[in-house]
């Protein structure tokens, strides 16, 4: 007996369905007619189906080599269709490879593609508070060592990096925020992995200075404010970002001799 639950679905959805499973048009078609039958020859086939008579020798051929019917090489020729439970495996089976090899192909594309762009882009430009604010979660999710972050404006520091920022400092990885803001300190009680730096006065920047994060001495962000537009909209903030590349581990030696006496060793 099968385990199938019983629903109501109607013959056109089975063959969509099936299709959608890896079947031909034709194969599915094929197959259900044969499960009317219980057994059948083409001619019996081509009367409780639309699949042309041509047409059902190639579909049983291919439903053969899946499993799911077998074949009585007679004259003329019979078939038989395999339980539901084993149609069900086969299936099963069948899905999972596809998807197995649908999703390899694509992650050694991804990885292809992602190797030949670094090797031609070095720094990437973003635009919108919420673009900028996702690329620097990213950027301290991948952090294994250190993270530096600076941020001019209370609004930027969203509670999103804070609780990033304090999942990190749990895994071990030191991190050294430069702020001005009175309540910063509050947010980080109890995480010894964090030490806030009061940003001196002669670099602080209240037009344009936006947001720095460094990370692991090969990954930097950095960002510009424009005051004449509002948070949400993208002009509002806008951000270069580069990681493992030549240039990101020049623009992190800049940034970190710039810094420097300012964060504890």
């Amino acid at each position: 007996m099968s385990n199938l639950p019983k629903t109501k679905i109607d013959k056109n959805k089975a063959i969509k369905n099936l299709e959608d499973l890896g079947l031909s048009s034709y194969e599915a078609k094929t197959f259900i007619a044969l499960h009317r039958l219980g057994r059948g020859t083409a001619r019996e086939i081509y009367r409780v189906s639309d699949v042309p008579r041509s047409q059902i020798y190639g579909a049983a051929e291919q439903l053969e080599k899946k499993g799911l019917i077998e074949i009585q090489r007679s004259k003329p020729m019979k078939f038989r269709p395999v339980g539901i439970d084993e149609a069900e495996k086969k299936l099963d089976q069948e899905f999972k490879h596809k998807k197995q090899t649908a999703l390899s192909y694509v992650e050694n594309v991804q990885s292809d593609l992602f190797d030949e762009t670094e090797e031609k882009e070095d720094v990437w430009t973003i635009h919108g508070y919420e673009t900028v604010t996702r690329r620097i979660i990213e950027i301290i999710q991948d952090a294994r060592e250190y993270i530096i972050i600076s941020i001019s404006r209370e609004n930027l520091f969203s509670e999103e990096i804070i609780e990033k920022t304090k999942e990190k400092s749990k895994e071990g990885v030191k991190i050294n925020i430069l702020t001005n803001n009175q309540e910063s300190p509050t947010k980080f009680n109890g995480n010894k992995n964090i030490k806030l730096v009061k940003t001196p006065k002669n670099i602080q920047r209240k037009d344009t200075g936006g947001r720095v994060v460094v990370a692991d001495g090969d990954t930097t962000l950095l960002s510009v404010i424009n005051q004449k537009k509002e948070i949400h909209q993208p002009e509002y903030e806008s951000a270069i970002w580069s990681q493992k590349t030549g240039f990101s581990k020049v623009l992190v030696q800049m940034i970190e001799s710039w810094l420097d006496g300012m964060i504890p060793k």
